[in-house]
């Protein structure tokens, strides 16, 4: 009887260990998504490099057809944390913070530079 129990307890533990090690997701990579502020839908599209946690990249933010604007990236990603600053020139810094939800997704807010917490999806390209 002790031999089942013990190998139940190797069994359970091991399976155990299996459960959430999956690698953490790197911000490196092509996103896009889209969020709608004053009934106008704003599109962002970045090239996020990560590296020791710091994320630097370009992008371009704005309504396609009309004005889209040319974005330096700098951030950080503490999983599963991202913030990331998006800066225009002649335009107050936007800050996006959110949560990868997996590794193709980022669900988040938009603040500043005159948005006001509208929600954001990134995902993955």
């Amino acid at each position: 009887m002790r031999r089942i129990a013990l190998t139940a307890a190797v069994v359970l533990a091991l399976a155990a260990c299996g459960k959430g090690s999956e690698p953490t997701p790197s911000a490196t990579g092509q996103w896009s998504g889209s969020f709608v502020a004053d009934s106008m839908t704003i599109t962002v599209n970045l090239v996020l490099k990560e590296s020791a946690r710091n994320v630097t990249g370009t992008g371009t933010m704005g309504i396609p057809g009309v004005l889209m604007l040319a974005q330096t990236v700098t951030g950080t990603h503490t999983h599963p944390h991202l913030a990331l600053t998006l800066s225009a020139t002649g335009y107050q810094p936007a800050n996006i913070t959110g949560e990868f939800v997996n590794a193709g997704r980022v669900d988040g807010t938009i603040f500043g530079s005159g948005f006001s917490g509208e929600a954001l999806t990134l995902t993955r390209q």
